[in-house]
């Protein structure tokens, strides 16, 4: 039997129809469920969250096992399924997106579960009205969930209406700062808002991602006793915010406690220069994703901290151009003889230890210390003592490295 729910769900028209095509396809839910679930996850961008990721991943589970249960003619709860895409919708809702990921996610489900539908039952050489029939509960089903899903984007964006009425002055301000608005302007605004604004003193981006559900009410949770230091918004999946430079610490911190994701603490500037204070703290947070920059055990990446390692991955394009470029002639060695060569370079230029120094912190004999210095002389020449050419050879040398160990993790 199938439970009931307000909105009648198509599963109960092919309850018992296909217990030979259910009994047959059963073993292969696991891997198709996963299969369309990474499908989706990959076509719809705003599906890749972190946090809702696994909740479309669970969707997808439930609602193919529902299928193969109603056709073999065993219960299914519906009920489970409906709440699971209404909570679906609110969350796509509580994260800013429109409905045209969800719309965009059911056309690859539908379409997918079609072929595989086809697929299968020609295999079993079932009879083709059956088919026919099954199709139509297949198309049917689909549009049940979608409609649970949009039931649940509606009434999550209808119960936020009043709260982003109330926040849309601040809104506008915000979204003035980070689009470099005179200072009249923001002014202005300010005055609507009902704030003083900008605080004395310099301003600090602090930028994290955007949790949901829980996670999102930790992260405003968290900042709320800092209100009148600081304006917030979302900017492409990621919380950002503009704090007074005398709470920016206190504010990072505490999202990183609560939010339990990495905070990126940006340096002080005037508003003017706010834009580029949040750039540089997005591209911390993206540099500590791929293994560049390490996350500290509070997990606060302080910008400041890494100023030579933003401005070196400023232009990616450009960085990989001057690290080949410089370090060209190691090409010429076998791989495993050309990574020693750099790691033994890099130590080089980090220490300008001499050959026992160096040995000791690379693990391996002096004598092959020397070995190796004397072959980079020999490829590099003098650029290997140059005080100029090792300015530039340690970041790339170091840039190399991170990338490397990115990818080898």
């Amino acid at each position: 039997m199938v439970d009931g729910d307000a909105a009648p769900c198509p599963l109960a028209r092919a309850h018992g129809l296909a217990p030979g095509l259910a009994a047959a396809y059963r073993p292969r839910v696991a891997d198709f469920s996963r299969g369309l679930a990474e499908q989706v996850v990959e076509t719809v961008a705003g599906f890749a969250h972190p946090t809702l990721r696994p909740v479309v991943t669970e969707a997808v589970v439930l609602a193919v096992t529902a299928f193969v249960d109603a056709l073999a003619g065993a219960p299914v709860r519906t009920g489970e399924l409906a709440r699971h895409f209404d909570r679906l919708g609110r969350l796509e809702a509580a994260a800013g997106h429109d409905l045209d990921a969800m719309q965009a996610a059911h056309q690859v489900a539908t379409q997918q579960g079609w072929t595989e539908l086809r697929r299968r039952a020609a295999e079993l050489a079932a009879p083709s009205a059956l088919v026919d029939g099954l199709t139509g509960v297949l198309l049917a089903y689909q549009r049940w969930l979608h409609d649970q899903a949009v039931r649940g984007y509606v009434e999550e964006r209808r119960a936020a209406a009043p709260r982003v009425a109330a926040e849309e002055p601040r809104t506008r301000l915000f979204a003035a700062l980070l689009a470099g608005a005179t200072p009249a302007r923001l002014g202005t605004l300010a005055q609507e808002a009902g704030i003083s604004w900008p605080p004395p003193g310099p301003l600090v981006a602090v930028v994290t991602e955007t949790g949901q559900g829980a996670a999102r009410a930790a992260q405003v949770a968290a900042v709320e006793p800092f209100r009148d230091d600081l304006l917030a918004g979302v900017l492409r999946g990621r919380a950002v915010l503009v704090v007074a430079q005398r709470a920016a610490a206190d504010v990072a911190a505490a999202l990183a406690r609560r939010g339990r994701r990495p905070v990126a603490l940006g340096w002080g500037g005037r508003p003017d220069e706010v834009p580029h204070g949040v750039r540089w703290a997005v591209r911390a947070l993206r540099l500590v994703r791929s293994g560049v920059i390490p996350l500290p055990p509070d997990g606060v990446v302080r910008c400041a901290e890494h100023r030579e390692t933003l401005w070196l991955h400023a232009d990616e394009a450009l960085l990989e151009q001057v690290t080949s470029d410089l370090l060209a002639p190691l090409d010429a060695c076998k791989p495993a003889q050309r990574d020693a060569l750099a790691e033994t370079l890099l130590v080089w230029l980090q220490t300008r230890g001499s050959a026992p120094v160096l040995a000791e912190q690379l693990g391996v004999h002096h004598q092959t210390v020397r070995h190796r210095m004397r072959r980079l002389r020999e490829l590099l020449g003098d650029a290997v003592d140059d005080p100029a050419t090792a300015s530039v050879l340690l970041p790339a040398l170091d840039a190399e490295r991170a990338r490397g160990g990115a990818r080898s993790g």
